[in-house]
């Protein structure tokens, strides 16, 4: 490679030279052991990690054939990689793989540290490191990512549950969201995942721990226990303890399209001393055990048959009422009655592995064919568990939500939008857009009013006068139902919102709950979810502030009030009254 070849890139040329260096250098014969020190916390695995890592072909990356002296480490053209990205305002993608207990959350840690530092010392922004274990993880997170925030998916065997593997289905929508938002996502797997758009591949190569001995006064290097007075306390010295990793870059051929991993070289990384974020990984970790051992149907391999058949008349009951009877509706039934609880009320959510659920399935069409065929097996003795204050005598619990007459009429309403119309010309607009009510035709209309020229201008106005009566309409209903909802909560505060927010809501603060409203004057029985996208994202965002949030909508149909209240804040599909 000429200097002409050359790049400014500076980490460009260092993977054009290691190109040139692997395609070039003889196998050199192992000389040395260079996992005396660096190694796995479960000596069980020890064998096995020095047998992968003194592999021949990986020499060089620690030993220059040339010379015979230790290469430099690969760790400042890293992170000077990461730098330049913070100074573009862009995104990073780290993939970290290796063995069991090799560092690498740890690892994934320091990266984030380093690159909130920076973050700070360049830009002057404070950003968040987010840690998620469970794919139930990122859908918390990603709704409240601001910018420049740090994503960690720790794909820990031991918290990730049994879908965890389904992230690698959807990594591309990840993807997209992190770019979007313009954060960094850091994938910790024992496996390899091969992924577009990923920075770099970094494989995790051991540690070296430092503990330090307050009895003795003796720092020790990989020792737990102090070989001295067998003190089996020994404090971490994290600044002194580090992570070595090996760098990849994907290669892919031309030819065939096989994708095979390159090294770069080898980095070392410190452990980082932030308490907090430690304490937050930890606390986080500590969460989804919990949650996990909360799912009595997640994790054992046995099945509690009194469980299944309580899920089951659960189950039933929200299925029947939807005339659900699929196994996907099912599926989605379950999710959005999970949905309405918390990490920490785990006991009330129903399902749990692929078997479990396969049961619970079966199970449940069950009760709901002897629910149809009025065969009463005594199963279903359980009150609605969407409408835990329904009475026992049927009556409808939205019936005080209906109990509202709108006073204005489709002629009230003509009116005050032809008033408060901001046009050039409204009295004009106003005709023409009654005329074309009346079934008038384009060319007949382009008679009375030459100056238009085009049948698109027509169609635009048409489309504007809609508009404004609309909107109308939808700002008198508005107003006339936060008066009726002041009725109905009496003392409480009716709060109107503002832009982005939803269109009413009201905190019941002696019982800790949030109810959301979002009003709709409309047509026809069909909502798009995107009109009440706000109240979702509300609601959404809250679920776990309060003891209850409560979303409802109330749509004005042809004069008549439907109430629905939505226990899926996420869900993307139409709205049918």
């Amino acid at each position: 490679m000429t200097d002409i070849d050359r790049s400014p890139d500076p980490l460009k040329n260092k993977v054009l030279q290691v190109v040139e260096r692997i395609e070039s250098q003889v196998e050199p014969e192992p000389d040395y052991d260079f996992c005396t020190v660096y190694q796995l916390e479960d000596d069980i695995q020890n064998n096995l990690f020095n047998q992968e890592f003194n592999d021949p072909s990986l020499l060089w990356i620690f030993i220059d054939p040339k010379t015979g002296k230790k290469t430099p480490p690969f760790t400042n053209e890293l992170l000077f990689a990461i730098s330049t990205r913070i100074l573009n305002k862009s995104h990073i993608f780290l993939f970290l793989f290796g063995p069991t207990n090799s560092g690498k959350s740890e690892f994934a840690q320091a990266i984030a540290k380093y690159y909130k530092s920076e973050f700070y010392r360049l830009l002057r922004i404070h950003i968040i490191v987010h840690f998620g274990f469970s794919d139930a993880d990122l859908d918390d997170l990603f709704p409240n990512l601001g910018y420049g925030h740090i994503v960690i998916r720790d794909e820990s065997s031991s918290v990730s549950g049994e879908d965890s593997g389904l992230l690698k289905t959807r990594i591309g929508n990840l993807i997209r969201v992190i770019r979007a938002h313009q954060n960094s996502f850091m994938f910790v797997n024992p496996d390899v995942v091969d992924v577009p758009l990923v920075n770099y591949y970094i494989r995790i190569a051991g540690k070296k721990g430092v503990y330090y001995c307050s009895a003795c006064d003796q720092e020790y290097i990989n020792k737990r226990i102090c070989p001295v007075c067998k003190n089996s306390e020994l404090e971490v010295v994290y600044f002194k303890c580090k992570i070595r990793a090996i760098v990849y870059y994907k290669k892919v051929d031309p030819l065939t399209n096989r994708i095979s991993f390159v090294p770069l070289g080898r980095m070392y990384l410190s452990l980082h001393t932030d308490a907090e974020l430690r304490d937050l990984y930890k606390e986080r970790k500590d969460k989804n055990i919990q949650f996990l051992k909360e799912r009595s149907g997640l994790l054992g391999v046995h099945f509690n048959r009194e469980r299944i058949l309580k899920e089951a008349q659960i189950l039933a009951q929200l299925c029947n009422k939807k005339h659900i009877r699929t196994k996907i509706g099912m599926q989605l039934e379950m999710i959005e009655y999970n949905s309405r609880f918390t990490m920490d009320e785990a006991r009330k959510m129903i399902g749990g592995t692929d078997k479990h659920n396969k049961l619970l399935f079966e199970k449940t069409a069950q009760l709901i064919k002897s629910i149809n065929t009025d065969l009463d097996d005594g199963e279903l003795n359980e009150k609605d568990p969407i409408n835990d204050d329904n009475n026992d005598n049927g009556e409808d619990p939205f019936l005080p939500f209906k109990q509202f007459a709108f006073k204005y009429s489709n002629k009230d309403i003509l009116k005050i939008a032809k008033n408060n119309a901001t046009f050039q010309q409204p009295e004009r607009d106003f005709e023409i857009y009654f005329k074309m009510q009346k079934g008038s035709l384009y060319e007949t209309i382009l008679k009375g009013y030459p100056e238009l020229n085009d049948k698109s201008n027509i169609s635009y106005i048409k489309k504007k006068v809609q508009g404004l009566i609309n909107d109308t309409g939808g700002r008198l209903f508005e107003q006339e139902y936060v008066r009726h909802l002041q009725t109905l909560y009496k003392d409480k505060v009716v709060h109107e919102g503002g832009s982005g927010e939803p269109d009413t809501y009201v905190l019941i603060e002696e019982l800790n709950e949030l109810h959301i409203f979002s009003l709709k004057k409309i047509s026809t029985n069909h909502l798009s979810r995107k009109e009440i996208s706000p109240e979702q994202e509300y609601a959404f965002k809250n679920r776990f502030k309060y003891k209850k949030v409560r979303l409802f909508i109330i749509a004005l149909i042809n004069n008549k009030i439907c109430v629905q209240e939505e226990v899926n804040f996420a869900a993307n599909d139409s709205i049918t009254f």
